[in-house]
C-alpha cells in the first residue's frame, strides 16, 4: 500500500505541475508578427511633376498593408518629403515609415522627379527686309527670351538660325 500512496503523490505532483504549466502558458501570447507590413505605390500617383507644381497629397502616394491589422491609415508623421523641392528640376527621395501594432517598421523610399518641359517664350520677333550686299543686321535687336524656370535667358548669335 505504501508504494501505491508513493506513486499516488508522483502522479499529484506531476499533475500539479502539468496544470500550473499550462495555466502560465496559456496566459502567455506570441507577440511575433506573421509579416511586417507591405507598402505598395498607388499605381494612380503620379511620380514626375512639372517644376514649379503644387506639391501632391503625399498620404495617397502608397497603400500599406499588414497580415494582422489590415489597411494601415498614413499620417503625417509617416512621411518624409522634406528633401523635395518642386521649384528645382531633379530627382528627390520621399521617405515612407510605417510601424504596425507589433512595432515593426518599414520603410519605403520614393523618388519623385521635378522636370522642365515648358518651351522658353520668345519676344520682339519681326519681319526684317535684308537688301542683298547692305550691312548685316543685329538679329537680337528687340529680341527677348524667357524660361518658366530660368527666367530671362541671355541671347547670342549663336541662337539665330541664319540659313533661311
Amino acid at each position: 500500500m505504501e508504494e501505491i500512496g508513493g506513486n499516488m503523490r508522483k502522479i499529484y505532483w506531476s499533475l500539479l505541475i502539468l496544470f500550473t504549466t499550462s495555466l502560465f502558458l496559456s496566459g502567455c501570447r506570441t507577440t511575433q508578427p506573421l509579416n511586417n507590413p507591405v507598402i505598395v505605390v498607388n499605381e494612380d500617383f503620379v511620380t514626375q511633376y512639372e517644376v514649379g507644381s503644387q506639391e501632391p497629397n503625399w498620404l495617397q502616394a502608397v497603400i500599406v498593408n499588414d497580415t494582422e491589422d489590415g489597411a494601415i491609415t498614413l499620417t503625417e508623421s509617416d512621411v518624409d518629403q522634406s528633401k523635395v523641392n518642386m521649384n528645382v528640376v531633379g530627382e528627390f527621395d520621399v521617405t515612407y515609415n510605417i510601424k504596425d501594432s507589433d512595432n515593426n517598421l518599414i520603410t519605403k523610399v520614393l523618388t519623385i522627379k521635378i522636370v522642365d518641359t515648358t518651351e522658353p517664350v520668345i519676344n520682339g520677333l519681326i519681319d526684317l527686309t535684308f537688301v542683298k550686299g547692305s550691312a548685316e543686321p543685329n538679329w537680337l535687336t528687340g529680341i527677348t527670351a524667357t524660361d518658366n524656370y530660368e527666367g530671362a535667358m541671355t541671347l547670342s548669335m549663336d541662337n539665330v538660325n541664319k540659313s533661311n
